[in-house]
């Protein structure tokens, strides 16, 4: 999608750019340089396409803390490096 009519003043249209996107996120501020946006080109309406909105909630979604690592896996990655110090002597 090269441009699209703007859904803000219905006059403009909204051409893909790249600036640097900066909001208010909890009590900080989160800046992305570089960042695609479609910008009107009559009243300046912003809008970031869906390819961004995904990366952006994947970054700023809090880590899930109901992980926990699995008893067998420490096992493994504890044989691996036992692997790995037999193999210098």
């Amino acid at each position: 999608m090269e441009s699209f009519e703007c859904p803000n003043c219905m006059v403009g249209r909204c051409r893909l750019e790249h600036q640097t996107f900066v909001t208010r996120y909890g009590k900080g501020i989160f800046c992305a340089p570089n960042t695609e946006v479609y910008v009107c080109d009559m009243c300046g309406y912003h809008e970031l396409p869906h390819r961004v909105l995904t990366l952006f909630d994947k970054l700023l979604k809090p880590p899930d803390t109901n992980y926990t690592q699995s008893p067998s896996s420490s096992a493994i990655l504890s044989e691996k490096t036992n692997l790995k110090k037999l193999s210098r002597m």
